[in-house]
């Protein structure tokens, strides 16, 4: 985004929030929980299911705002973070003028909100894996700090930490559904590297334990085995409160933000490439990216194969050092994300030739024309792909009527494309 690049290196400095007493006006005694991720542990499905459970924490004296964003209170993040990020993108701010007038009146709501809170709860819940990846300076994390206990009795601090190997492949899924267009092995060679903060769980956790206090942090391991109830659901209630009762919560919300396969990955990456997620003019996301994204989330066909690489131990051999500190510091152990299996390491299998034609003439007729719906030639391209897709027993046959019915929309009046559409409906 060229007209953005002057701001990529920007920084601003929020002004730190009023000072006042722990007491609150008439109001008790009130405790924050500050949940900071790290990103790529299951945060979107905690959030998503705090949210869903709201009513009954409130009824367990746990309180979630509706002023710092849903479900991610990314609001309060951004608040406290000194580094341009796509959340300013998003928001037009450019300038630290921009962020001082968009901000302008955070404190005196937060600070109602808390007074409100307080009233009926004793705990106020923060969560925001955005505090792990965009509050990353220390002078920003005491400054976030000096506020948070200027409006509370106590700060407890959670987090959750995962293999760096499997963060950095989440962190690709995701970033693919954005603007990444890179190999997965590309990635692991840029993001994978000992002094990236992102994934140096020992300068995180220092960082934070330094500025609230060790005994203020609540540091733990992002695993099924080593979660209570073997849910992380389960695990941050009891992180919150361990008299907590589980059966009062509804857990029906149990997937969130899932990652790509392998296929729509290739996709993804390809269309990335081909269609930028950005708007070249910087006025927002591309209409037509997030378009076909959606259309090759559709098909069946694409949904297999795991995106993996046969590199986890020479990951973990960067983090090793820096690894056994964090564990012996902060968890009495010895380094937990080191795969004694070396025979565990696993590789992709090599993509099927008829996938990637699917793939890559989808993306084919998307970037013919102004609009998405194909025209001219692409149609008769996507009419194509339906036919061989339809008769080629390895693919989806679903998926050929998709195809078909996008044919269709570029060529609604198509003799063979309609009557193909017809006869493959009549057989569903």
């Amino acid at each position: 985004m060229k007209s953005l690049n002057k701001y990529e290196n920007l920084r601003f400095a929020p002004k730190a929030g009023k000072q006042r007493s722990a007491i609150i006006g008439n109001s008790i005694y009130m405790k924050c929980v500050l949940h900071i991720g790290t990103e790529k542990t299951g945060t979107t499905l905690l959030q998503n299911w705090l949210y869903a459970n709201r009513d009954q924490l409130s009824k367990e004296g746990i309180y979630l705002s509706d002023i710092l964003g849903k479900t991610n209170n990314r609001v309060a993040a951004a608040y406290f973070s000194s580094v341009y990020d796509d959340f300013y993108r998003q928001n037009k701010i450019y300038t630290p003028q921009d962020k001082e007038a968009f901000f302008a009146d955070f404190v005196p709501k937060f600070e109602a909100d808390v007074n409100a809170a307080s009233s009926d709860h004793d705990t106020f819940l923060i969560t925001s894996e955005h505090f792990h990846s965009r509050v990353i300076e220390h002078s920003d994390i005491l400054r976030l700090r000096d506020f948070l206990m200027a409006n509370f009795t106590e700060v407890k601090i959670i987090s959750y930490f995962r293999p760096q190997f499997d963060t950095i492949v989440s962190l690709y899924s995701t970033g693919l559904k954005s603007e990444v267009s890179s190999t997965l092995e590309d990635f692991i060679t840029l993001r994978a590297k000992s002094d990236d903060y992102y994934v140096n769980y020992l300068k995180i956790a220092d960082n934070w334990s330094e500025a609230f206090g060790l005994q203020c942090c609540d540091f733990r391991i992002y695993d099924r085995k080593m979660f209570n109830g073997g849910d992380i659901r389960r695990d941050f209630l009891k992180a919150l409160n361990p008299a907590l009762p589980d059966s009062n919560f509804d857990f029906a919300i149990d997937s969130a933000n899932e990652s790509l396969s392998l296929y729509q990955a290739i996709a993804y990456r390809k269309i990335n490439a081909t269609l930028p997620y950005w708007k070249e003019d910087g006025s927002g996301v591309n209409g037509k990216n997030k378009t076909l994204k959606k259309e090759i989330l559709a098909l069946e066909t694409l949904k297999d194969g795991k995106i993996t690489s046969n590199r986890r131990f020479a990951v973990e051999e960067i983090f090793k050092d820096s690894n056994e500190l964090f564990f012996k510091k902060y968890f009495n152990c010895e380094n937990l994300f080191i795969t004694k299996d070396q025979a565990a390491s696993t590789q992709s299998d090599a993509p099927a030739s008829d996938k990637l034609a699917i793939i890559d003439e989808l993306i084919g007729y998307a970037i013919h024309g102004d609009t998405v719906l194909p025209k001219g030639e692409a149609v008769d391209r996507l009419r194509n792909i339906a036919l061989r897709a339809y008769n080629n027993q390895r693919l989806n046959k679903a998926d050929a009527l998709f195809l078909m019915k996008l044919a269709q929309s570029g060529r609604p009046h198509g003799k063979l494309i309609n009557e193909k559409v017809k006869e493959w409906e009549a057989e569903r």
